[in-house]
């Protein structure tokens, strides 16, 4: 193989894997923190033609997502099976596992690995559905052994975070990024949860979080337009009260930052890749004006978005 990282984070400076505020879980009785060991953005290309066999896989004592993205490849679990663009693979510890692309193309995906210890330095290497199943309280099946082709929206959303994530590791950690960070990785899980609780057709998420997503979707997509909390209950067909407890406690933020986060996350975007004026950028993330959002902004990342333009104007983009 010709592996090449496009793209690479890996742990925190001082060697220990970086640690979530949000994706806290509570299983059977102990509780367990999210730890975020790398976050990769591969390309790798096959050098011969042979197959992959058990003498080529190895094992790991952490999770593995992997979401791929471009061109195609093979892994192997237990058989050699292929893998394609818009396809989601979960590997859990312990599973044996090789990946490669292939002679005539190259495979590009982005890997996800962490893993979850408790208070008391334990290690929790069950199956990660039933880590997401505590997580967000919503039905999955038990096991995804094999590459899920994801639905394009659920893809898109998850790619799309992963590359915020990315971006936002690359930068110099300052709590707001960490928020940031966290917010996105919450989102990517929320997403993936989504995604594969549809697999089992027998089995519906709690309608409560059907819901919110209906409010959240509509949220993401309707970035510019003025949209108040009362209307996100409306869609969600909750009352307001009702709707921001929910909301708090199923995505761990008010509705109101998540709105915020979202549209600031936009205009990071923007800063970095296009040369509009703070008023038009304004605008197209749903500020009446230019002075709010420049508040809005520097509350979040701790820069005004001049000096954050200046400091990552036309950076690889995320």
């Amino acid at each position: 193989m010709d592996p090449q990282t496009i793209r690479l984070y890996e742990e925190n400076q001082d060697g220990t894997p970086r640690k979530s505020a949000i994706l806290n879980i509570f299983h059977e009785n102990r509780y367990y923190r999210f730890h975020l060991i790398r976050l990769r953005h591969r390309r790798i290309r096959k050098a011969d033609s042979r197959l992959i066999t058990p003498e080529d896989a190895h094992t790991h004592a952490v999770f593995h997502i992997l979401l791929f993205t471009d061109g195609q490849g093979t892994i192997f679990r237990e058989q050699n099976l292929i893998c394609q663009p818009g396809q989601i693979l979960i590997i859990d510890p312990g599973i044996l596992h090789a990946i490669e692309g292939q002679t005539s193309t190259h495979l590009e995906f982005f890997a996800l690995t962490f893993y979850l210890s408790s208070v008391e330095g334990d290690s929790f290497c069950g199956k990660l559905t039933s880590y997401l199943r505590e997580l967000c309280g919503v039905p999955l099946s038990d096991t995804m052994q094999y590459p899920h082709p994801c639905s394009t929206y659920h893809f898109q959303q998850m790619r799309n975070r992963l590359e915020i994530i990315l971006d936002l590791l690359l930068q110099p950690q300052t709590g707001q990024n960490t928020v940031l960070t966290d917010y996105h990785l919450l989102g990517f899980f929320l997403s993936l949860v989504e995604e594969l609780s549809h697999i089992d057709s027998s089995r519906h998420p709690d309608p409560n979080f059907i819901a919110l997503e209906r409010s959240r979707h509509f949220l993401e997509q309707h970035l510019a337009s003025p949209i108040a909390i009362a209307d996100l209950a409306a869609i969600a067909n909750l009352s307001r009260g009702h709707f921001h407890r929910l909301f708090r406690k199923y995505y761990g933020i008010t509705p109101v930052r998540y709105q915020q986060n979202l549209r600031i996350s936009a205009a990071q975007r923007m800063l970095r890749n296009t040369l509009w004026p703070l008023s038009e950028i304004a605008a197209k993330t749903g500020f009446q004006n230019v002075y709010y959002f420049s508040k809005v902004f520097k509350d979040i990342t701790g820069l005004t978005p001049g000096r954050y333009r200046r400091q990552y104007r036309f950076s690889e983009d995320s």
